[in-house]
């Protein structure tokens, strides 16, 4: 359900606008805290964010309280910045009514008629909050300052200013002020004025090396974070190597200047930053954002990397494999994915020789990155990846006397065609093809469904994380079609699973907003859209379900679609 007992919101349901407090305005204590307007609630929150091993967790600051709340349910908080004058901007939106029209159930509509929610329009307002206890800062136009003057802000107590003068000096480019930038990288006093001068420096055209070295030796572990981050310009030029040998030749101990550093690695094409990052997942196994940086910057490397960490070498660590399960399997994942032949290739013949544990990390990615769950089932995703020969270290270890590994090559085959394989072992599942008139409404769908749809369940159709869950390869989009233009109409209220994951949210239905002709267009792009193969919606369909329940505004859940057919 949306809101507890006590008529409060038991979730975000519109949060927007955050910002993060860098004023000076206010008490030290509201430093680094993060505003969020949730418009549908009337208020807006102050969240304390705390940081542990590179992890950031928000906390209300009050105990059942808010920030700000009004009882005036026209006020809609939108947006949250920071003021030149160090204090707090709250952009209100003020409207009774802010859903767009699909959200508005019946019961809603009722609401705002009643009341009258739906007028005045046009009395939006700026409020602008500070602290009692202090004076606001007195501005003055940074614009109208020196270049000189402009860099001296860069250490200013309040971040708006330090922000604007470092905007304001990277589009001025004046070279002038380059040494002095460069002095205040080296100023240990003032962090701040360090990381901004790094960065206009950046933004005016680049780094120097020994700017860079000064930085990644700074006190701060920001600073030397930011160093690490502008040296990639460096990378992949004609110093490229000489760059990669500075930056590995320093001890960073610290996990988030550790995370940043694997994140920069990954720049790199050179196959040495390879092997350093394989040390550092060695190392780090364990760390789930440094295993999550890492992979993140393997694009096409993927099997590069797994050779790297599965076979024996002198630089690595005999007993990391155990550890390294998870990223095992997610490489593998990557690869498979990727459809690309070359690394399937190497990848499959990776799995002669290794141990039964690390063949089936790789089969069980290779499953998780080609198949899907399908009541309870393991399912070929989409089509097979031809190959240019066939899998030979695959079908050897279907023969393994490990079970567990045997049954995973097994499946995986699936997954691939060759030169050869029978055609009775992969089963394809082809679409009827559309009629004309059922095209045109797949077209018209597709159109409907990005206005509609596309903001929750995203184009790509994988959903959008706390909002909406994905469509793609959902039994539920591909099932039956009386389940799926019930939930079109009327809604559906969590939780569902989908994926192996819970969804709690709400989807309003689409009866009042849409003609049976437009949500079976949106229904029919679903079922054939993203590989789907599933039976296109007819009008008449949609048209017959809706006179079953005239005037329906409950939701269904999923304990009443699943009695349905």
């Amino acid at each position: 359900k949306t809101l507890r007992e006590d008529g409060r919101l038991r979730s975000y349901t519109g949060a927007c606008g955050p910002v993060i407090y860098r004023g000076n305005q206010f008490p030290l204590a509201y430093q680094g805290n993060a505003f969020v307007c949730e418009p549908t609630g009337n208020l807006v929150r102050r969240n304390i964010i705390t940081e542990r091993h590179g992890a950031l967790e928000a906390n209300n600051a009050y105990s059942e309280m808010e920030f700000l709340t009004s009882t005036d349910e026209r006020f809609r908080p939108v947006n949250a910045f920071n003021g030149p004058d160090g204090t707090l901007y709250i952009v209100d939106f003020y409207r009774g009514l802010i859903q767009h029209r699909i959200y508005l159930t019946s019961f809603l509509r009722g609401q705002i008629e009643d009341r009258g929610l739906y007028e005045p329009i046009g009395l939006g307002r700026i409020y602008r909050v500070y602290h009692k206890g202090k004076d606001r800062q007195k501005t003055n136009p940074l614009s109208t300052m020196s270049t000189p003057e402009l860099a001296a802000q860069l250490g200013h107590e309040n971040g708006w200013t330090r922000s604007v003068a470092q905007r304001l000096l990277v589009e001025r480019r004046d070279p002038s002020i380059i040494p002095t930038l460069n002095g205040m990288v080296s100023n240990q006093r003032n962090p701040l004025a360090q990381l901004h001068a790094l960065w206009t420096l950046d933004g005016m055209g680049g780094v120097e090396w020994p700017t860079i070295e000064v930085a990644l030796k700074a006190t701060h572990p920001k600073v030397r974070s930011a160093a690490i981050r502008v040296s990639e310009a460096h990378l992949n030029g004609s110093i490229g190597p000489v760059t990669l040998e500075r930056l590995t030749s320093h001890q960073f101990d610290l996990p988030e200047v550790q995370l940043q550093l694997g994140m920069t690695l990954g720049e790199s094409q050179d196959p040495k930053a390879l092997k350093v990052l394989a040390n550092m997942l060695s190392r780090n196994a364990n760390h789930p954002y440094m295993a999550s940086a890492i992979l993140s910057g393997l694009e096409n490397r993927e099997a590069d990397m797994l050779q790297a960490i599965t076979q024996p070498s002198g630089w690595l660590p005999t007993d990391m494999n155990a550890s390294l399960t998870a990223v095992h399997q997610d490489l593998a994942a990557c690869v498979i994915r990727s459809g690309d032949t070359s690394s399937l290739l190497k990848t499959i013949a990776l799995l002669q020789g290794l141990e039964s544990s690390l063949q089936k990390n790789i089969l069980a990615g290779f499953r998780a990155g080609g198949f899907k769950k399908s009541q309870g089932e393991w399912v070929l995703a989409g089509e097979p990846i031809t190959l240019p020969s066939s899998p030979d270290a695959i079908l050897e270890a279907v023969q393994s006397s490990d079970k567990e590994v045997a049954e995973l090559a097994n499946r995986v085959l699936e997954a691939f065609s060759w030169p050869g394989k029978a055609t009775t072992a992969v089963k394809v599942t082809l679409a009827e093809p559309l009629t004309e008139a059922q095209q045109e409404r797949f077209e018209t769908g597709k159109t409907l469904y990005t206005f509609t749809c596309g903001a929750c369940h995203q184009p790509h159709g994988m959903g959008q994380e706390g909002l909406a869950p994905p469509l793609k390869d959902s039994d539920w989009a591909t099932g039956s079609e009386g389940r799926m233009i019930r939930i079109a109409l009327h809604g559906l209220q969590g939780p569902i699973e989908v994926h192996g994951k819970n969804w709690e949210l709400l989807m309003p239905g689409l009866a009042t907003a849409l003609d049976d002709d437009q949500i079976a267009s949106i229904l029919t792009y679903v079922r054939r859209e993203w590989g789907h193969t599933a039976s296109p919606v007819d009008p008449q369909e949609v048209k017959s379900v809706r006179d079953q329940y005239p005037g329906r505004e409950d939701m269904w859940t999923v304990a009443d679609l699943v009695k349905l057919p």
